[in-house]
């Protein structure tokens, strides 16, 4: 059982570094965006960690596999050269707080996506999945990681009185 809430999300501005393949090599890019930032002397510019995923893997070869990994940028704020700028759009999203290592992270979307959604009666929107994490390995123990998961949800249609 995994704890759900439901958000209205903001548009976010993302400053990432893409990446082609599975996404548990994800890792890499992340290394690369905190590079571009460090080189750039930008992270007075970012708020927190985000993966930005494209694809679904049940249907898309793993080779071929779209993510960004980066930070959500502060208002105003721009991405450093060498940095690719995503624009999440505003939507309405199901969350999924995650707690523990990211290995159990596919488990997570599996039920998300494959219990929870069947049965709750959202269709999930064309928009990209995205984490964004409240903590990191560099100072937190892996059962201690907190990993939010977003799913964008479409708009419902209300037909009731007004």
């Amino acid at each position: 059982m995994h704890d759900v809430t439901f958000h209205a999300e903001p548009e976010r501005r993302v400053a990432a570094i893409a990446h082609t393949g599975i996404y548990q090599e994800l890792a890499t890019a992340f290394a690369a965006a905190g590079q571009a930032l460090g080189a750039a002397q930008a992270f007075g510019r970012v708020n927190e960690m985000i993966a930005v995923y494209h694809d679904d893997p049940k249907t898309t070869p793993a080779n071929k596999l779209r993510s960004h990994a980066g930070f959500v940028l502060k208002h105003g704020q721009y991405a450093p050269e060498g940095m690719d700028t995503l624009l999440l759009r505003a939507a309405r999203c199901v969350v999924l707080r995650h707690q523990g290592p990211y290995e159990g992270l596919a488990q997570s979307y599996d039920w998300l996506l494959s219990v929870w959604l069947p049965a709750s009666g959202e269709v999930r929107a064309q928009a990209p999945t995205f984490e964004i994490y409240l903590n990191t390995p560099e100072n937190t123990a892996p059962a201690d990681l907190v990993t939010m998961v977003y799913l964008p949800l479409e708009e419902a249609d209300f037909n009731g009185p007004i």
